[in-house]
């Protein structure tokens, strides 16, 4: 019983772990509203252009590599 309680749990933080890094690669560069706040979102290769520094800094973290893919 433990055994099968314990591949169950296994399964179960993989499928949400694995949800938490495929959701926001589908999400289409460019112009989107924050669905929390509803401001428009112009995208990270906008905002690179007039931010290269903060960009730069940004593009090397687990967030970028989220979005960028």
């Amino acid at each position: 019983m433990k055994k099968v309680l314990c591949v169950s749990f296994i399964l179960f933080a993989f499928l949400v772990v694995s949800q938490a890094y495929t959701t926001p690669a589908k999400m289409a560069p460019g112009l989107s509203k924050d669905p929390m706040t509803g401001k428009a979102y112009a995208g990270s290769e906008k905002c690179k252009t007039c931010h290269k520094a903060k960009y730069d800094s940004w593009k090397n973290t687990i967030h970028a590599w989220m979005v960028l893919g």
